[in-house]
């Protein structure tokens, strides 16, 4: 989201969460908010306001993340990622790195209007 707010107060991002905030879990492809605390029988309104990136390009991303990470997880034991080391050198660098790291750079990105650009890269 650009904005997230409670009972009309905004929230403030943080990278990691923490009280009367929010954040985006890249590995779960989710923005997670952490309300301030109140009491139950006070009423709560949370309005997330988020710019318009293109649906299609969050399909599927959970599962192709997850596979990614998987696959350079069991790459790296034999030392094999393309583009990590200089016996297997790859003329594109390193794509599955940089794909396995994709929910760091989506969990920076947001809340910026770089995040509709990381999401159409990833």
């Amino acid at each position: 989201p650009t904005r997230v707010l409670f009972n009309g107060a905004p929230l403030g991002k943080s990278r990691f969460g923490g009280p009367a905030s929010w954040h985006y879990d890249g590995d779960d492809v989710a923005v997670v908010v952490t309300l301030p605390p109140s009491r139950t029988t006070d009423p709560a309104r949370v309005v997330a306001t988020f710019e318009p990136h293109p649906p299609a390009g969050l399909d599927g991303l959970k599962g192709l993340l997850a596979a990614s990470r998987r696959a350079k997880a069991a790459l790296n034991l034999r030392r094999m990622a393309p583009g990590e080391h200089s016996s297997h050198l790859d003329p594109l660098g390193a794509p599955l790195a940089y794909v396995a790291s994709a929910p760091d750079l989506l969990a920076s990105a947001a809340g910026s209007p770089a995040f509709a650009a990381t999401v159409a890269k990833a």
